[in-house]
């Protein structure tokens, strides 16, 4: 879920911890000190207190009442408290916020096209109800105009519904990318194999087919199969990618380079959803100016037909 409080609670605390070099305490009493996001305050004072208190931070991000920190950024801090990686781990939580901030942004640019359509289509409605009204009386645009109007509006909702539906599936973050990258940063920076796995399997989802696939690799690990042989050998859930990482694999191998390998992957599929976002957005403005092009047709149509018999009749 986009949570903008704890993107922008993730990003001052990077900022202040990673880039000025503070300590962890002195970040969150700056933070605290923030009047004016009082979401951000509270969230920083507890999680102070519970510091000072002896918890770690992890467990305070777990139980903090005031922003929802999600799963992966608890795992991911709890595994940086290990590590002793804390600063590398905030970056890679801020920019896997920029990510969805930016996908989210995309998803609002693309829906104002069918938002303004539909207000649009419905003000011309209006108008030609009124000009029916004034021309043939309100009899006739109850019996006659109002249900063809019906009829054609069903049609752009419907169809404008189903543009959003899409946009919003195709541009917004990719789990499976998501979970390549946070697997690899975390196989990268010492944290094992098979857990890294789990953590993917999380954030894909426990139910889908690519989370199954990600725990049926870390069991294989568990038995003793090596990564690349425990992974390849499942493609039910990432089968449009099979090719490309075993081929990651294989070059990895070869090069020594298997501990970046699922961010080689994740780099793979990146450069895919470019592509193919670009690609949808090219599309966006013809596909709703030819479902609004059959509006306008049926609308016509639908209207002067009407009309036409009604101006016949009187």
């Amino acid at each position: 879920m986009f949570d903008k409080n704890m993107h922008r609670f993730l990003k001052i605390l990077h900022h202040l911890y990673a880039e000025q070099g503070m300590g962890l305490t002195d970040c969150l009493e700056i933070i605290g000190k923030m009047k004016k996001s009082k979401p951000l305050s509270k969230t920083a004072l507890y999680l102070e207190g519970e510091l000072k208190r002896g918890n770690r931070l992890s467990n305070a991000l777990r139980t903090c009442p005031y922003v929802n920190f999600d799963t992966l950024t608890v795992a991911f801090v709890d595994f940086s408290q290990r590590t002793g990686n804390l600063s590398e781990s905030l970056g890679f939580l801020k920019e896997r916020c920029e990510r969805k901030e930016k996908a989210a942004s995309r998803v609002f640019e693309a829906s104002i096209y069918p938002v303004f359509v539909i207000l649009l289509s419905v003000f011309v409605s209006a108008l030609m109800i009124f000009y029916a009204k004034s021309l043939l009386g309100e009899n006739f645009v109850k019996t006659s105009l109002i249900r063809t109007l019906f009829y054609d509006l069903s049609f752009l909702f419907a169809f404008c519904g189903l543009m959003v539906w899409v946009l919003k599936r195709n541009l917004s973050d990719s789990p499976l990318y998501e979970a390549f990258l946070s697997t690899g940063f975390l196989i990268r920076y010492g944290v094992n194999a098979s857990v890294a796995l789990g953590l993917g399997a999380n954030i894909l989802g426990l139910e889908t087919k690519a989370g199954q696939s990600f725990l049926k690799a870390r069991r294989r690990m568990e038995d003793g199969i090596e990564l690349d042989k425990a992974f390849c050998g499942e493609k039910k859930g990432i089968g449009n990618y099979s090719r490309e990482i075993q081929e990651a694999f294989y070059y990895a191998g070869k090069s020594g380079g298997k501990n970046d390998v699922f961010e080689r992957i994740a780099g793979i599929l990146g450069k895919k959803l470019e592509r193919k976002t670009a690609l949808l957005l090219s599309l966006v403005e013809p596909v709703f100016v030819g479902g609004t092009g059959i509006f306008l047709i049926l609308l016509m149509a639908n209207f002067l037909m009407p009309v036409i018999n009604g101006l016949n009749l009187v």
